[in-house]
């Protein structure tokens, strides 16, 4: 465990989540922030928990990046446990655009 591979790694997660649903949700580049992708799923009709389970992943992944969240190594593969469920019910909702 190498805390600067740890927090590259975040960002590089970080970064891709962000952006793909960023990307899903045609949002303009410059708007892809948390707030934004909360926003934009919320109008969408997302079921409140779900959209709060994607915020709190990237916010956790946002902390790790810049080492303000103490996250242990064992913690790593439930998180990404938790995420890839997120994002698969996330990808049920018909909110998507074509």
């Amino acid at each position: 465990y190498d805390e600067n591979s740890f927090k590259t790694s975040c960002s590089i997660l970080s970064q891709a989540v962000s952006g793909y649903y960023a990307d899903k949700l045609n949002l303009p580049k410059g708007t892809w922030t948390v707030p934004e992708i909360r926003k934009t799923l919320e109008t969408r009709g997302v079921p409140e928990a779900l959209n709060k389970q994607l915020i709190r992943h990237l916010d956790t992944l946002d902390m790790c990046q810049y080492g303000l969240n103490p996250m242990k190594k064992a913690e790593w593969k439930p998180f990404l446990e938790e995420l890839d469920k997120t994002i698969k019910a996330l990808e049920g909702l018909k909110i998507w655009n074509s």
